[in-house]
């Protein structure tokens, strides 16, 4: 079941970041509630905009019911944010070439946004940008197993290009393809 949506609710999930650090990025924006999220944090706190809680069941419900995440560069959050909407401004973690690359690609995908530094300049621009788009993966698996099981009669080229198509951001690929 979906659930509503409000405007001003962020997500802010910066673990491996000092809070105090956070704090001071979200700080200066008091038109918005931020929901600060960090295994360093004990016990909930409310400080009028700015929420600090532990990770923990309230977790999945903040993510559901906000309108943009700020985050590492890892994987599963940005890729569960990109599912469900939601607009997203990543910071690689220093020394973890793969979150470079993850940032990198959803920068070019013009899926995410992306933060070098925590910088409040670089906030208060994302948080001025609509709304991001919902991508749905595709089943590639079922594809792929009926695609075999089918004799392999479209080139794979052909069968990767379909399954892509109409993803957002995918357009950019079409040349690795």
């Amino acid at each position: 079941m979906q659930k509503d949506v409000d405007p001003q609710k962020i997500v802010v999930y910066l673990n491996f970041e000092d809070v105090q650090d956070v704090v001071s990025l979200v700080d200066g924006f008091t038109d918005y509630d931020f929901h600060i999220y960090s295994s360093k944090i004990k016990e909930i706190q409310d400080l009028g905009h700015l929420k600090l809680k532990p990770t923990s069941s309230l977790f999945k419900h903040d993510i559901e019911t906000c309108a943009g995440i700020i985050c590492g560069a890892g994987f599963e959050l940005p890729t569960e944010a990109l599912y469900m909407g939601k607009k997203i401004l990543v910071k690689a973690m220093d020394g973890q070439p793969e979150q470079k690359s993850n940032a990198l690609a959803l920068k070019q995908l013009g899926l995410g946004d992306v933060m070098a530094r925590l910088d409040p300049e670089d906030v208060k621009l994302w948080l001025e940008k609509p709304q991001g788009p919902r991508v749905v993966y595709p089943d590639t698996a079922d594809v792929f197993a009926r695609w075999i099981m089918e004799g392999q009669r479209e080139p794979a080229r052909d069968m990767a290009r379909g399954l892509w198509k109409g993803i957002p951001g995918m357009e950019h690929i079409k040349r690795y393809l």
